[in-house]
């Protein structure tokens, strides 16, 4: 489900910020500028009735930009937009909880939280292979 919406969350962003490159494996060298960085900052479960449980996905989207912080301003304004509703690449969308935003060093920290529901996985049962009852009456 984590991957699902970091695709989507992706495709959000390159549709958006086409010259922009997306990353969300580490990069060792030779960040380019303007980019965007998707890293997962937690991630629970919360058990449900039945079988079902949520999870909640928090996210920090990193803006790096030779920009100024108006240009800053500006990406953090459109991304409240872009990800109030994201559209995982299976076509189900998801609400994002909990937009807010922050500029440290120079970066824009983009955060967002994901709460989907999910149906667990039971566990397998094991069940019994065979049985026999055997009853006598009287003596």
């Amino acid at each position: 489900m984590i991957n699902d919406i970091i695709d989507g969350l992706s495709v959000a962003l390159y549709d958006r910020f086409p010259s922009c490159k997306i990353h969300s494996e580490r990069v060792k060298q030779g960040l380019e500028e303007p980019c965007f960085f998707i890293s997962v900052i937690t991630s629970l479960e919360k058990p449900l009735l039945k079988d079902r449980v949520q999870r909640e996905i928090e996210l920090d989207i990193h803006y790096f930009t030779n920009g100024d912080n108006a240009e800053r301003q500006e990406v953090a304004a459109e991304l409240y937009q872009l990800f109030k509703y994201v559209t995982l690449l299976n076509g189900n969308a998801l609400r994002g909880w909990d937009l807010s935003h922050e500029i440290v060093d120079g970066v824009l920290h983009f955060y967002v939280t994901f709460k989907p529901i999910l149906r667990a996985v039971p566990a397998e049962v094991v069940l019994m292979d065979e049985y026999k009852l055997t009853e006598r009456i009287g003596g």
